[in-house]
């Protein structure tokens, strides 16, 4: 069965990775992007429900995302929610990161801390 996708989006232009849960749209004026799946034991940041919005090749809404992955209290602000556009309601943040502390244990931190 052929499934209704709205009047402006087709299978065609219209990607849904149901175990992924990454979602993709996409025309000749607009991309538009959304993650929402489940992470691995090794993805340590907060990118679920980071979308992006692209019109007529401008970015209007970017994912800034994770450009390093070392393990130090001044790399974790890129691996916050606030950093992959994500929507969040509470003041202090809501992911929590571990790092390695000084004696070789991982240690739970809270970016806002």
């Amino acid at each position: 069965m052929k499934k209704e996708l709205g009047k402006h989006c087709s299978q065609r232009n219209f990607f849904r990775g149901e175990s992924s849960g990454l979602m993709f749209y996409k025309t000749e004026d607009i991309y538009f992007t959304l993650f929402n799946g489940l992470h691995g034991s090794s993805h340590g940041h907060a990118s679920t429900g980071s979308f992006t919005l692209q019109l007529q090749g401008d970015d209007l809404i970017s994912d800034s995302g994770c450009y390093s992955y070392v393990n130090k209290a001044e790399w974790l602000q890129p691996k916050e929610c606030d950093s992959h556009n994500t929507m969040f309601i509470a003041e202090n943040s809501h992911t929590l990161v571990l790092i390695h502390g000084a004696t070789g244990n991982y240690q739970p931190h809270y970016f806002s801390e």
